[in-house]
């Protein structure tokens, strides 16, 4: 009897202890976070410009949520840096100055209108941006895009020659880029974005998971994450995972396709100057190479007044552009060099003596020119030609309305033999707008 009172009270202990409810203790989860705001500023200006672009609307979020963060007794504000950065334009040490001072005086502004201490807000080494620019250009379609990728990466910020004089550098390999075109496109698009202080932002922040599993503050934040887009500007607020780093967001910025013309019609102006007509055609072949072919006709004559301008014949040339330096090449722009090979014949008179020769005179000559763009349709090609010149030709003079032959002549002559300003014409324009908006 007294075992199976024993085992009754056992029974019943045991499942009123099963009956009681079970209270699960909220984990908290600690995660570091980071974030990333921008201020934008005036070429040339240090001062917070709350007026400028979209600075108001960001100024104001940035101070309500440093004040947030300062007060919120689940976050841990770990670190705040400003980083002052400024487009390539200028002089290096001005430059350097500039952005110091705009880290400088946007600390200021925000340890004003923030509860925190002095010690807070620190300023970080600042300068040209070049990281932001190479991550602009690499969103973009230009012709030039890798080319000046691969300058940014490898190309020192200086180069200097034995004396310890600049001869080249970043900025000067960027700024001759396809005949100074690419930079014009930076300098239009990009760079008014590199003229800003980026404020960093690493807080702590303890989080309570939420009936789902993610945490609740998380939850909270990424339904209230706020991208505001006017222009060209983004305010970014971007809340990472735990330990993750901030990423930025590159403006969208309009974009234009740089279109390579298959064939380039070409006219030397000196030629047209003398009245000598021409017409020249001068096809790329690839990035580096071109070939072009000229013809001049030109068949003016008066018998009454013994004058006689006529000729004809034409020149095949092989080109190779280059740059100052081989590997950052311009397409049909800068300077080039080539081998060339002409025929002509002609018949010169004027007044008592005249010049005929009415077979082939031939010549080979290497040459050297500079290709200067002109809009987005047109170069002035400048060339000379110095080579080799063979041919025979007859001296003779009008009497009795004929011509009469006087001597005939062998010519061989080396020295310059060709020479060019000709007007250049890219079919269908170098640049054809439109793209991503």
């Amino acid at each position: 009897m007294k075992k199976a009172i024993g085992f009754f009270l056992l029974f019943t202990v045991f499942h009123l202890q099963a009956q009681e409810p079970v209270t699960q203790k909220e984990e908290k989860i600690v995660s570091q976070n980071s974030l990333s705001i921008q201020i934008q500023y005036k070429k040339g200006y240090s001062v917070v410009d709350s007026l400028f672009r979209d600075n108001k609307a960001t100024l104001d979020r940035l101070v309500t949520l440093i004040n947030s963060l300062d007060t919120d007794p689940l976050t841990s504000i770990k670190s705040i840096s400003i980083k002052g950065n400024a487009s390539p334009e200028g002089f290096v040490d001005k430059n350097r100055s500039l952005v110091g001072k705009r880290a400088s005086l946007l600390r200021q502004y925000l340890l004003d209108r923030t509860t925190l201490p002095d010690t807070a807000i620190k300023v970080v080494a600042s300068d040209i941006d070049w990281e932001a620019l190479r991550n602009m250009i690499a969103v973009t379609d230009q012709p030039w895009r890798d080319m000046a990728i691969e300058i940014i990466d490898h190309t020192p910020l200086f180069i200097y020659d034995k004396n310890r004089r600049i001869i080249d550098g970043k900025k000067k390999r960027l700024g001759m880029l396809y005949g100074g075109r690419a930079w014009k496109y930076m300098e239009n698009n990009f760079f008014p974005d590199l003229r800003n202080a980026a404020v960093r932002i690493e807080y702590i922040q303890e989080n309570v998971p939420s009936d789902n599993g993610i945490p609740k503050n998380v939850v909270e934040q990424l339904s209230t994450e706020e991208n505001v887009v006017e222009g060209t500007t983004e305010f970014t607020m971007q809340v990472e995972e735990t330990l993750a780093e901030s990423v930025q967001q590159v403006p969208t910025v309009p974009m234009s396709k740089d279109k390579k013309s298959t064939v380039l019609l070409k006219t030397n102006m000196l030629y047209d100057i003398v009245a000598v007509p021409n017409i020249g055609i001068e096809i790329p072949i690839g990035k580096n190479w071109s070939v072009e072919t000229n013809w001049m006709y030109a068949w003016w004559n008066s018998n009454a007044k013994n004058i006689s301008w006529r000729t004809y014949g034409g020149n095949l040339e092989v080109r190779k552009w280059f740059s100052p330096h081989k590997e950052f090449k311009s397409f049909m722009c800068g300077h080039h060099v080539g081998i060339y090979g002409q025929m002509v014949t002609y018949d010169f008179g004027w007044g008592s003596t005249g010049y005929l020769s009415d077979k082939w005179s031939w010549g080979v000559g290497l040459s050297y020119g500079y290709s200067l763009p002109v809009g987005n349709h047109f170069n002035i090609d400048f060339s000379l030609g110095l080579g080799y010149l063979q041919g025979s030709y007859m001296k003779y003079h009008p009497q009795d309305n004929c011509y009469v032959w006087d001597s005939t002549h062998i010519r061989k002559w080396f020295g310059p033999t060709k020479m060019e300003i000709s007007l250049v014409w890219f079919i269908g324009g170098r640049k054809e707008k439109g793209g991503a908006k």
